[in-house]
């Protein structure tokens, strides 16, 4: 984010729309600074949903010192999520679909896993991914900054699939 923040600095405004209802996403943004603005639209994933406008303001330019994120900060914010039972695993359908144009089945199949190769997933969070491309593979390894994500992840996949994930 940082680096977005530093490339885009020379605009006095960045929009980002966001699913409505998508509050792990709306936090992450508020916690850099955007705010809602009341603006919405309506869009058309398989059924209509709601898209909120979210602004951030640039008022004296960017400074990173400014945003740049303790680790615990971090670590925390991922903690809470899991403490909330935010997981994407109880994203509504509409969202699960919209993701799944990033890392569904087309995504996967260009990973061109094969039962002799080796995966390292770096921001495994709770395994929406490693669900999907575990059991594809020899070996798989997932590693995330928050031991609670890690143990959400090992949760809900290592009974069907056991592979290694840790936190680090």
């Amino acid at each position: 984010m940082n680096a977005a923040f530093e490339k885009l600095s020379a605009y006095p405004k960045i929009a980002v729309w966001v699913l409505k209802g998508n509050d792990k996403t709306i936090r992450f943004y508020e916690k850099y600074g955007f705010r809602f603005d009341g603006e919405e639209k309506e869009i058309i994933l398989g059924t209509s949903n709601t898209e909120l406008r979210m602004l951030y303001k640039m008022e004296k330019g960017f400074d990173k010192k400014d945003y740049t994120l303790k680790i615990s900060d971090v670590i925390s914010h991922y903690d809470s999520l899991i403490n909330q039972d935010n997981d994407p695993v109880h994203d509504p359908e509409p969202l699960k679909a919209y993701m799944d144009k990033w890392d569904g089945d087309s995504f996967i199949e260009k990973l061109y896993l094969e039962d002799n190769k080796k995966v390292l997933e770096i921001g495994v969070g709770t395994g929406r991914l490693a669900v999907k491309t575990a059991p594809l593979c020899k070996e798989f390894y997932g590693i995330d900054i928050s031991p609670k994500t890690i143990e959400r992840a090992k949760s809900r996949y290592s009974p069907i699939h056991p592979k290694t994930l840790f936190a680090a």
